[in-house]
């Protein structure tokens, strides 16, 4: 299958991958990074708990925004001033958030920082699209879901150990300097891939009828419900995990941080795997085989809290998911934007809005059915049991489909 690169030609080369990388990273490590600070933070601000957890879902909510604002205009004014703009607007409302004097001040900074987030995040996926197709395309998205994928996982870990240094607005200080540094590595490192003559020159109501056309092709509709039930999954496993792992199964701080830990490098270890499987299998093939790892592992997961398992077997059980889970979505991301090169920002932003926000509605629904191991396994078994599915149940095509028309 050919593997040409698109756009101007440049491809993106490593430094731009790791940028890209990074930049990909920004919105799920802020969206998670306060969750070990809630009990703290609502003492802080005189907030309940539940007050607390919303400051964390509604990140999620806005980045589901920023996703569907910006990535249209990507579409029509190019990657490079939206994306720059984007960091901006992040690090303004970082600061803000530090600045924060009561929990609905807070929840409004956190809302426009997830706005800010998601017009980071889906320029990433907009730029891979412009400079690679094919196989390449799900190559490069599991290379920087190594990096990227990771960062849900790892970020309770990261802030717990500040926690023992600062404390909550320190958590955001930190993240003002990423982006600081972030912002400093796209401005010199980072080129426009969307030539002016590739650019899709809608307006809103044009923009409108791009839209419904995703809305009206199965095969969009098809990988929009995976990228949702896959999600669910994924979110469940990082959200649910620190309650249930150190309230039910008596793990300490450091203990659980070091289960993030593994976490963290199996899902790196499951890209790796994805990469070397793409040398010589289809998309579709790949994604199949970790669609069914998690389903397994879910399965298995359910099986040992069920059978009251000692807690080596339910780690080894639980290990599973991580392992396929940034695996898959790299690969439904890759199939979801081959057939839209002149509008790889939009698609991406449907789809990522899709995949956010249900992850939005995971951190309430933890507070109103309580974080137990039953609730959590059995709710990743469902979801799993959902992707598998959906997954299974599309047509092998061979490899990537050609273009489907969208107009602007």
């Amino acid at each position: 299958m050919s593997e040409r690169r698109v756009g101007d030609g440049s491809g993106l080369g490593a430094g731009g991958v790791i940028l890209l990388a990074a930049l990909s990273g920004l919105s799920p490590l802020t969206s998670v990074f306060i969750l070990p600070a809630l009990p703290e933070l609502a003492e802080d601000l005189g907030a309940s708990l539940s007050g607390a957890q919303f400051a964390l879902s509604v990140a999620f909510a806005g980045l589901a925004v920023g996703l569907l604002v910006v990535g249209p205009l990507s579409d029509r004014f190019g990657r490079r001033t939206p994306l720059l703009l984007g960091l901006v607007a992040y690090i303004a409302t970082t600061v803000l958030c530090i600045l924060a004097t009561d929990i609905t001040m807070l929840i409004v900074f956190r809302l426009v920082q997830g706005i800010a987030g998601g017009a980071v995040w889906v320029i990433t996926r907009a730029v891979v699209r412009d400079a690679y197709a094919g196989r390449a395309t799900a190559r490069i998205l599991s290379q920087m879901a190594m990096i990227t994928g990771i960062a849900p996982v790892v970020a309770p870990f990261l802030s717990g150990q500040l926690l023992l240094f600062t404390n909550w607005r320190g958590l955001f200080i930190s993240l003002a300097v990423f982006g600081v540094i972030v912002l400093g590595m796209t401005v010199f490192f980072m080129h426009e891939t969307l030539p002016a003559e590739r650019r899709l020159h809608s307006g809103l109501r044009g923009q409108f009828v791009v839209f419904g056309q995703f809305f009206r092709t199965p095969r969009f509709l098809a990988f929009a419900s995976l990228g949702v039930v896959q999600s669910a999954m994924y979110f469940t496993f990082v959200i649910m995990s620190p309650f249930v792992f150190t309230e039910e199964f008596g793990m300490s701080a450091q203990q659980f941080g070091a289960l993030f830990a593994v976490a963290a490098l199996m899902m790196a270890l499951g890209n790796q795997s994805n990469v070397l499987l793409l040398r010589r299998w289809a998309p579709d093939d790949a994604l199949r085989l970790m669609l069914t790892l998690a389903l397994a592992g879910s399965t298995a997961y359910l099986g040992v809290v069920l059978l009251h398992a000692p807690l080596p077997a339910v780690i080894a059980a639980v290990l599973l998911v991580p392992f396929a889970a940034g695996a898959s979505n790299a690969d439904i991301t890759a199939l979801t934007l081959e057939p839209y090169p002149h509008a790889a920002g939009s698609a991406a932003a449907l789809l990522g809005a899709c995949q956010f926000g249900i992850a939005a509605l995971v951190p309430p629904l933890v507070s109103l059915w309580g974080a137990s191991a039953l609730v959590m396994s059995t709710t990743m078994l469902v979801t799993a049991l959902g992707a598998w599915i959906i997954g299974m149940s599309r047509r092998p095509r061979g490899g990537l489909s050609v273009s489907e028309p969208i107009v602007g």
